[in-house]
């Protein structure tokens, strides 16, 4: 994965009319664009992008991102929707609320990996651009609104330039080990050493056998907003290359951010970065390790009791439950990453126990064929 999730920030409108480049196109059903329910005033939100917001996609995240989630606050309710792109959603929101800090706005894979998350920055009713502490009301004669989505960043190689790595800048960093025989701290070593995979150099983090590890994870420009939707993932894969071993029996748990304690409420997830415990065996080998957090936008909840708004017409304004979105090293997770600059979509990182590679070729297993 290449590490800006998404390599540019891009915009994403939502829009409640036509008049302007990043309205989507009118339907003819859309219907009245606002409701009295139980004494407030709720405006309907067309959501869609403009050709010029997807031109700030590169190749891959435009393959990427396929399915949206908005989510908004009006201090009491949450309402939110999702759509998948190249298709427009709809929402119901209140008007006159300021929903500065409390809209959010998520963007990823079909399979919900996290690559952007967004504020809103633009009101057509608000005469200047929005900063992160501006009010951001919403009025009945607002028709546009603007999110700009900030992609999510890793760079486990701490360097962009091809073929290197820098351990002071990694964003995956092992912190600590017991016993400390054998396992390279990543803030006291001057370079990694590097495992070649199909001709590309990955670097290794080094762990002693028998050991307890404490690792860290940044994942860069993780917003307020993002609340736990279930127990963090440590995941560890075996790797089958020729003239390593294979490392069988090492297992991880998330420290930070804690499994939740309940179904509601779920604890906001902390800034980065994550902290993981490791524990390794006896055996040596190398190993993928990968990692899942499992997040929901604003809420574990729906918009109300019941999980639906009822106008005075009879009609449902919103209905749906939050979707579970998951914070992940790459858009193919268990892969390894190759690194920001090898444009990789991948998102594991390499980990090597004790003596990981053969010191004989002959050894048990491998034969040696010859032909005349």
């Amino acid at each position: 994965m290449k590490k800006l999730y998404i390599a540019a920030a891009i915009v994403l409108v939502i829009t409640m009319a036509a008049c302007n480049n990043f309205a989507p196109d009118p339907l003819p059903d859309e219907g009245p664009r606002t409701m009295e329910v139980n004494g407030q005033t709720f405006v309907k939100l067309g959501i869609g992008f403009s050709d010029n917001s997807r031109a700030l996609f590169d190749t891959m995240a435009i393959a990427a991102t396929e399915w949206y989630e908005v989510a908004f606050f009006d201090g009491t309710n949450y309402f939110r929707t999702a759509w998948p792109d190249g298709e427009r959603g709809y929402l119901w929101v209140p008007v006159d609320v300021n929903y500065s800090g409390n809209a959010l706005i998520f963007a990823g894979t079909a399979s919900r990996t996290l690559l952007a998350t967004g504020r809103i920055t633009n009101i057509d009713t608000t005469a200047t651009a929005i900063g992160p502490t501006d009010p951001a009301i919403i009025t009945g004669t607002s028709r546009l609104v603007t999110f700009t989505l900030t992609p999510l960043t890793n760079n486990i190689y701490g360097a962009t330039t091809p073929g290197t790595s820098n351990p002071a800048t990694s964003t995956f960093r092992v912190t600590s080990a017991s016993p400390a025989a054998g396992t390279d701290i990543t803030g006291s070593i001057g370079s990694f050493p590097t495992v070649t995979i199909n001709t590309h150099p990955y670097p290794v983090y080094r762990l002693g056998n028998a050991a307890t590890i404490q690792a860290t994870y940044a994942i860069g420009n993780i917003p307020a907003g993002l609340i736990l939707a279930g127990p963090s993932k440590v995941i560890p894969k075996i790797l089958t290359e020729h003239g390593y071993y294979q490392a069988l029996d090492v297992s991880g748990v998330f420290t930070n951010p804690p499994a939740p304690t309940g179904p509601i409420p779920n604890p906001a997830i902390p800034s980065t970065p994550f902290e993981i415990t490791l524990t390794t065996g006896a055996n040596a080998g190398l190993l993928r390790l990968s990692i899942e957090v499992p997040v929901f936008a604003l809420s574990v909840t729906e918009q109300v009791a019941g999980n639906s708004t009822t106008g005075t017409s009879g009609v449902i304004l919103n209905e749906f439950r939050p979707r579970i979105w998951y914070i992940r090293g790459g858009i193919s997770n268990l892969s390894l990453d190759m690194g920001v600059a090898a444009g990789s979509d991948g998102g594991a990182v390499l980990l090597g126990v004790g003596d990981y590679q053969f010191q004989d070729q002959s050894i048990p297993g491998y034969i040696e064929i010859t032909t005349q």
